[in-house]
């Protein structure tokens, strides 16, 4: 029998690296459906592998993911926890945080953690071009929180352009709903 798209056998046989990403990318999937039951379910299983592998490209993004599912659970205290190992693992490698940084500060800003959220967005230069956006993203969510709309609502619309042309869909809408968003608030 060949192996089928959830990786079943390599989940019975422990997998890898290769399959804590591939989990916590279904799981990523299943929370920004709604699906919070299976995305939970999935991240009992990758974050505790991830962390035992401890490779910053693979625990990075199942930290975030699990931030994520514990944020739609309504569980602010665990993903404030979460957003904090986010920042001690990336703490001397912010290259690693840049790939979820707009994810990390939109529920770090939800669960009220600005200051957090603050010392997430790193102020290095960034030279890939998704890092670049995710910088530029995080830049326009703290603006946001911080009350001032007229400027965040320019910056989300800068972002939405590059995340357009970057072809990175999710990021996009997330930019265009918070111009929205601010201009709203700006009447």
């Amino acid at each position: 029998r060949g192996e089928d798209h959830t990786g079943e056998r390599a989940r019975r046989q422990g997998g890898g690296q290769v399959t804590v990403v591939a989990l916590t990318y279904m799981a990523y999937v299943l929370v920004c459906r709604g699906e919070l039951s299976q995305a939970h379910a999935l991240a009992e299983e990758f974050l505790p592998r991830a962390r035992e592998i401890r490779d910053p490209q693979v625990l990075v993004p199942a930290v975030a993911v699990v931030s994520l599912i514990e944020h739609t659970r309504g569980n602010h205290v665990t993903t404030v926890r979460l957003i904090e190992e986010i920042e001690e693992i990336t703490r001397d490698r912010p290259v690693f945080r840049a790939r979820h940084l707009p994810e990390a500060l939109r529920v770090s800003v939800a669960a009220g953690a600005i200051r957090l959220a603050e010392r997430l967005l790193d102020s290095n230069a960034h030279r890939a071009p998704r890092h670049q956006y995710s910088v530029l993203a995080g830049r326009a969510v703290l603006t946001e929180a911080q009350g001032r709309p007229d400027a965040a609502s320019a910056l989300y619309a800068e972002v939405a352009a590059h995340w357009a042309s970057y072809g990175f869909a999710l990021e996009h809408g997330q930019a265009a709903l918070g111009a929205g968003r601010c201009l709203v608030a700006v009447g």
